[in-house]
């Protein structure tokens, strides 16, 4: 078990504060994230996250490519033409880091006409937006 000490790594963070910062565990392709302060004194930026694109991935199923201009905690999307549920309900987007995100529809056969709206009705959103 890999132990280290917070001011260890605010200093290594050229002397950044708790709430400014947060760690990045990296596995393999797996990854975790872990603020060093509890979210409501989190310093989070206020981060445009897009849709870059969408896919149909066969029938009922589609992806979504997001980038981030910075790093935005509980990323979330929802679909407002196409009724259905996104693999991850909330995650986070390091700045400048693509991320494709699947989405199932609740009814396969979905009208054509719904899907040819769907990239429009996406609404994005992260943590920093429950504010406003």
């Amino acid at each position: 078990v890999l132990k280290v000490q917070v001011a260890e790594l605010l200093a290594a963070a050229g002397g950044a504060t708790r709430n400014a910062t947060f760690v990045r565990l990296a596995f393999g392709e797996y990854e975790a994230f872990h603020f060093l302060t509890p979210m409501k004194g989190a310093e989070l930026p206020r981060a445009s996250v897009s849709v870059l694109g969408t896919a149909m991935q066969g029938a009922g199923h589609a992806s979504v490519r997001l980038r981030a201009d910075r790093t935005a905690a509980f990323v979330s999307i929802a679909s407002l033409n196409v009724a259905g549920a996104f693999e991850d309900g909330a995650f986070l987007l390091l700045a400048g880091v693509e991320k494709n995100v699947s989405f199932t529809a609740r009814a396969p056969a979905a009208a054509a006409s719904a899907w040819d709206g769907f990239r429009d009705g996406l609404r994005v959103r992260s943590l920093c937006d429950t504010f406003e």
